[in-house]
Parts: structure tokens; C-alpha cells; sequence
């Protein structure tokens, strides 16, 4: 059990599916202690960039809006 005092970094892969989305919902409700800091990334594969983009970027967002409840400091990045 990690110490309850000691900030927590944690590190969400986020692809838009619902399952990506209950990870983000399982992160909201975890008692993090102050100062952590929660990174959410995606990866965007050149290729399916015409496609992929819109939808990642709006994972990104939805994550970090509903992360930002927890009062962690929330990064976003879109890999590719």
C-alpha cells in the first residue's frame, strides 16, 4: 500500500474506447494525495492520422476535464 502522503505520478494511455474511459473514471476516484500529478497520452499512428486525430484529441480532452475533479495536476500529450 503506497505511503497516503507521498504524491502519486501516474501515467493514463487514453484511445477514445470505453474501456480507456473507466481507467479515467477508476483514476477520478482514487484518493490521490496533494501534489500528484496524473500525465494522460495517446498515441496517434501517422498513417491513420486522418482519422484518428479528431477522436484522440477529444479523448484527451474528456479525460483531463474529468480528471481535473481530483485536483492533481493534469498534463495531456499526443504522441506519434
Amino acid at each position: 500500500m503506497p505511503n497516503k502522503h507521498k504524491p502519486l505520478n501516474i501515467l493514463l494511455a487514453v484511445d477514445g474506447s470505453e474501456h480507456a474511459q473507466a481507467a479515467a473514471a477508476l483514476v477520478r476516484d482514487l484518493p490521490l494525495p496533494p501534489g500528484s500529478a496524473v500525465n494522460v497520452v495517446a498515441v496517434l499512428v501517422p498513417r491513420e492520422a486522418g482519422f484518428r486525430y479528431n477522436p484522440l484529441v477529444a479523448a484527451l480532452e474528456q479525460a483531463r476535464s474529468r480528471l481535473l475533479e481530483t485536483g492533481a495536476d493534469v498534463t495531456t500529450e499526443l504522441l506519434s
